[in-house]
């Protein structure tokens, strides 16, 4: 079988992984197929925190008429099986266990701990292991590599822009975006464990930050409100979603670090300038999430600055979004 095939049904596995959504709080996605003669005759994710492993769910979701498949199957699975006992055993057991003869892998296992062990013990029992190291399969995992093992959240900045590079105007309530971007940021709020704004953005906006227009639970909003002047008027005091305000949030790792403590995983800041830039200058972000509109301002707010690895950019509508890493 050819590296592109393989590339393919690890492709498959990444599709299958982000069924879980946020569900897996601080672990990895992971995705897991059993493919016998061309033949995908198993598929399996990791679902949520402290659940069974992705390896263990493909393999009990084989049909029985072909169980008798499964020691003569390949196992693909985006992320390498685990050889630690944790909440639940070590795959590398169930692997060994069920005789498969193959096991294809798209990326290590980024924990020092971990890393490598698991392809180690399956090669000493005479498996054959190929591991393809895909970008792919380690974008996947990036809010587990960059925010979990770092005991901070994966955070994403978000904002919309105009073509002339403006975020706004000062004191004034405008929208940007077109109608399809709303949309894709109401989808996004609902992959999220919590989202982040200033006190001026709910000063001027008395923004909702919820998702009314995607189904699934709307994100914990923070706010850092250090002069406390957000009352009970505005919508992120007066509804049924929870709310946590911090007065005292000079030290941004600091912040990162009590959010993380608190079961935020993957949070999202949505402005205003003031706040995005500064996780920008603090270094403090992972992936920046850019809109930019048709449209011109001619004058005010100007945007943050990005610098990083363009991963993509993807026309919606009249707009434009552009996905960046950082460095």
């Amino acid at each position: 079988m050819t590296k592109y095939d393989h590339t393919e049904y690890l492709n498959r596995c990444i599709i299958i992984a982000k069924r879980a959504g946020k569900a897996v709080q601080n672990n990895p996605q992971v995705g897991a197929i059993l493919v016998h003669d061309n033949r995908i005759i198993g598929e399996g994710y990791h679902k949520a925190y402290g659940s069974a492993h992705a390896e263990v769910n493909v393999i009990a979701n084989v049909d029985e008429s072909d169980k008798q498949l499964i020691s003569k199957s390949t196992l693909y699975v985006s992320l390498e099986p685990c050889n630690h006992q944790g909440k639940t055993g070590p795959c590398t057991d169930l692997i060994i266990r069920h005789q498969i003869p193959k096991v294809v892998i798209g990326s290590r296992d980024p924990n020092d701990n971990v890393e490598s062990n698991g392809l180690e013990k399956l090669r000493s029992k005479g498996i054959e292991v190929v591991l393809l190291d895909l970008e792919s399969t380690k974008q996947l995992i990036r809010p587990f590599t960059l925010g979990s093992l770092q005991k901070m959240p994966y955070v994403i900045l978000k904002f919309a822009q105009s073509k002339d590079f403006y975020i706004g105007k000062e004191g004034t309530q405008i929208a940007i975006s077109n109608k399809y971007s709303q949309h894709l940021v109401h989808k996004w709020r609902s992959e999220i464990d919590g989202i982040m704004v200033g006190t001026n953005t709910v000063l001027t906006d008395n923004p909702k930050l919820t998702n009314r227009l995607h189904p699934g639970d709307s994100p914990i909003r923070i706010i850092l409100d250090k002069s406390d002047k957000i009352d009970s008027n505005y919508h992120v005091n007066s509804d049924k979603h929870t709310t946590w305000i911090y007065r005292n949030s000079k030290d941004l790792k600091a912040l990162l670090g009590d959010l993380h403590k608190r079961g935020i995983s993957r949070l999202m800041i949505e402005g205003g300038a003031t706040l995005l830039k500064s996780f920008i200058k603090a270094n403090l972000w992972h992936e920046a999430r850019i809109i930019t509109a048709d449209t011109y301002l001619n004058e005010g707010i100007k945007a943050p600055t990005i610098r990083g690895k363009l991963i993509h950019k993807t026309p919606i509508g009249s707009d434009t979004l552009s996905v960046v890493y950082a460095a």
